[in-house]
């Protein structure tokens, strides 16, 4: 590999890594803004504009964390124990949300599709369980 290539790969690397720390510092921004509206609501409870202020900055948290996954997920190396933490944490979301429509939907269908759905639904749960205590054994080494 010649050294302009190895270069440019370095580039790609740097500019990767500072995309996923602008999204983390951007996070980090919007956490403690949230922060500072929660004590102010303490302080001043029922005031409208706090309230406000407050359901506003809980948004702007959830979709600056939503951005940041992505982006790891995108720009992050499997290498991180971070981007397996966020990646289990994408799957157990998911499997959750597909475990409770199946729970939902089941009822409305004829006795023996219940019974696939409800041994579908068993089978999720399982798979859930090794993706959860996959991202657990992630957290511990991203913190090791």
């Amino acid at each position: 590999m010649s050294n302009d290539s190895q270069g440019g790969i370095r580039l790609v690397h740097d500019a990767n890594r500072h995309t996923i720390t602008s999204r983390l510092l951007i996070l980090q921004s919007k956490r403690l803004m949230l922060n500072s509206v929660h004590r102010r609501l303490i302080s001043l409870p029922s005031e409208p504009q706090v309230l406000a202020l407050l359901d506003y900055f809980r948004a702007e948290t959830q979709r600056a964390q939503h951005a940041y996954h992505s982006t790891v997920l995108k720009f992050g190396s499997p290498e991180d124990s971070d981007f397996w933490v966020i990646a289990y944490s994408r799957l157990v979301t998911r499997g959750g949300n597909l475990i409770a429509k199946l729970q939902r939907a089941a009822p409305s269908l004829p006795p023996a599709a219940q019974a696939e759905v409800a041994n579908d639904v068993v089978a999720l749960e399982k798979i859930v369980e090794g993706w959860t205590e996959s991202m657990r054994r992630s957290m511990v080494r991203a913190v090791a």
